[in-house]
């Protein structure tokens, strides 16, 4: 049984989501357990791997880091996120 199931692949519409967001905009998303899901699917459970760091304790700064084993190669995102 072959595997169509990519990163590229959208998500079904059930699993897609909204919040408004800031200047009335509306922001579309899914929840981390589907992103979760879905990283298991395409690299396998030991082709990932996350880690989070509060870097600033006054605004709860959070960064998260993100890696994907491609091909033998780890693949490393970064990113900071706040409290809504």
């Amino acid at each position: 049984m072959t595997n169509e199931l990519t990163f590229d692949t959208p998500f079904p519409p059930e699993e897609v989501k909204q919040r408004d967001g800031r200047g009335g905009m509306t922001y579309s998303y899914v929840d981390a357990r589907v992103v979760h899901q879905r990283l298991d699917d395409v690299v396998g459970v030991s082709g990932w791997q996350t880690t989070y760091r509060l870097i600033d304790p006054g605004s709860y700064a959070i960064e998260c880091t993100l890696q994907v084993l491609i091909e033998g190669v780890w693949i490393t995102k970064t990113d900071v996120g706040y409290p809504n």
